[in-house]
């Protein structure tokens, strides 16, 4: 059995999550994102969530994170983060940071802790490194296997999250804005 899998990023790397999307669908995986053109409409903050973390969030068991150069400051990856490092192993999901290549931030330099490449990162990942699993855009085609270690570590009471603090309030409008 595949892990049910989770695409979240930002609408710039919209072809990306595409050529993902098709390639795991392909390989039998169960595959959801939030569509760039959804609209969150006129609700309180916190049933917005509910209603994101019930269509979207909570099916899945693994969330890839595709990291392109304006990813990690944007509200709706920091709110997608955050639901999957919460909650005790075999419900939090695992993580997988699949990165768009760049010269200035390399899996190794992240790995490494270099400064500049882990501003390129979402901040709730910089003390889960040891959780995540690292991948490249251009190494797509090996997300089976990361996506079942990734899996794995979610399940395992031995590899240790810090979620950190709330993330902030997804708000009425477009979704991939914020």
């Amino acid at each position: 059995m595949n892990p049910n899998v989770y695409l979240s990023y930002h609408d710039a790397n919209e072809k990306q999550c595409a050529t993902i999307a098709a390639f795991l669908k392909e390989n039998n995986y169960a595959v959801r994102y939030v569509p760039t053109d959804y609209v969150v409409g006129d609700r309180q903050p916190a049933h917005i969530l509910q209603d994101l973390v019930k269509l979207f969030y909570d099916p899945s068991d693994v969330l890839v994170c595709i990291l392109g150069s304006q990813t990690a400051d944007l509200t709706h990856v920091d709110v997608e983060l955050h639901h999957a490092l919460s909650g005790k192993p075999g419900v939090r999901k695992g993580i997988v940071l699949l990165l768009m290549e760049r010269p200035d931030v390399s899996l190794d330099k992240i790995r490494a802790k270099n400064p500049k490449a882990l501003q390129a990162i979402p901040d709730r990942l910089h003390k889960n490194l040891g959780y995540v699993e690292l991948a490249t855009f251009s190494r797509y085609r090996d997300l089976p296997v990361i996506l079942n270690t990734a899996w794995k570590k979610a399940k395992d009471a031995s590899v240790p999250v810090e979620v950190g603090s709330s993330p902030a309030a997804i708000k009425k409008g477009r979704y991939h804005d914020q």
